[in-house]
């Protein structure tokens, strides 16, 4: 048994067409049981390990057609970014990439058209993030893309995560600007390899460092500290808008 994705005809390293079969997808769903792990909540922030991701697509719309193109994830341990421990793959859409995607990216379809596909490239990702805690600004847009091919697997992403924009503004609640290059400048966090996505997740890892620091000095240490802060935060916004 298999699920025949998309018919391209176009040669790929990795075979003609994104086929996932049983076993395959047996092996993809065991992975991402990985991310099941309780975290106790007095536990130090210094002490868990992060795994910092970021995704170039070919558009905004998992459920309209599009596609991954590139995953990028970096480990962040004892409050340190390993980047030596950095996961960097192309992804095969087998779809066409829209030129503005192209530009921003440099991401090609002849790069692509020689990567494999999502299905085959999910294993050593979910390998690589095992069961660390997920972070990524504005990580739903990730996990959107990523969770709807784990569907097909009847998996998804089991890891805790956490998004760098709402750090953001649970501990810096007065900024106008929320996006990543608002919250680079903000921090003085160069944008070097920003729009390839190692480069973001990297630069991401780097904002998430800095608002970890600033979440110490406001007595923010633990892991229940943390979440508290996000509580909080939201509950805030939902006074300030009258939800």
């Amino acid at each position: 048994m298999f699920f025949q994705l998309v018919e391209t005809g176009k040669k790929n390293t990795c075979g003609k067409t994104p086929e996932l079969d049983k076993e395959l997808s047996l092996y993809i769903k065991k992975l991402a049981s990985r991310g099941k792990i309780r975290i106790p909540k007095r536990l130090n922030l210094r002490e868990i390990d992060f795994a910092v991701i970021d995704l170039e697509t070919t558009g905004f719309y998992p459920s309209g057609g599009d596609e991954i193109i590139s995953i990028g994830a970096v480990l962040i341990r004892g409050g340190r970014i390993y980047r030596r421990l950095s996961f960097n793959r192309l992804v095969n859409p087998y779809r066409n990439i829209p030129e503005e995607v192209i530009r921003l990216t440099g991401i090609s379809p002849n790069q692509v058209s020689k990567a494999c596909s999502i299905y085959k490239v999910m294993p050593d990702f979910l390998s690589f993030i095992d069961g660390n805690v997920l972070i990524g600004h504005m990580i739903n847009f990730d996990l959107s893309f990523l969770n709807r091919k784990l569907k097909l697997c009847r998996t998804k992403i089991y890891n805790k995560s956490l998004d760098t924009a709402n750090l953001a503004k649970a501990l810096l609640p007065t900024l106008s600007d929320y996006s990543l290059d608002g919250l680079l400048t903000r921090f003085n966090i160069g944008n070097e390899g920003r729009h390839t996505a190692l480069g973001d997740a990297l630069l991401t890892a780097q904002l998430f460092l800095a608002l970890l620091e600033l979440g110490f000095e406001k007595n923010t240490a633990r892991w229940c500290d943390l979440d508290n802060c996000l509580k909080l935060s939201e509950q805030s916004e939902f006074i300030q808008f009258g939800i």
